[in-house]
């Protein structure tokens, strides 16, 4: 799955889009968002992250998103191949940064 990190100030609803959202705990610290109507992954967050993973293909086009690098690489079905792009490989979440925001 393809996401990107947004910080949450930067996040905007449309009219009536936030309460379409059902949130589940999916971890003892992380929920996930999902559309109450079809049941398509539109998010994830940690607790106390000051941002959201949101699945690229929920964004309106043009989304201007590229490729930072490859995590939960370990847990990758067999039958998918990473791409041969030089991008730093992560076998699980990707580190914290020194100076970035969780």
């Amino acid at each position: 799955m393809a996401s990107v990190n947004v910080d949450d100030t930067l996040i905007e609803w449309s009219a009536g889009a936030e309460a379409r959202v059902a949130w589940f705990a999916s971890s003892a610290r992380g929920r996930r968002g999902s559309c109450r109507r079809c049941g398509s992954a539109l998010f994830c967050r940690d607790e106390g992250d000051a941002h959201v993973s949101v699945a690229a293909g929920a964004l309106d086009n043009p989304v201007a998103v590229f490729v930072k690098d490859h995590i939960y690489t370990a847990d990758k079905g067999d039958w998918y191949e990473l791409p041969d792009d030089g991008l730093p490989r992560h076998r699980g979440d990707r580190p914290q940064l020194k100076g970035e925001n969780s």
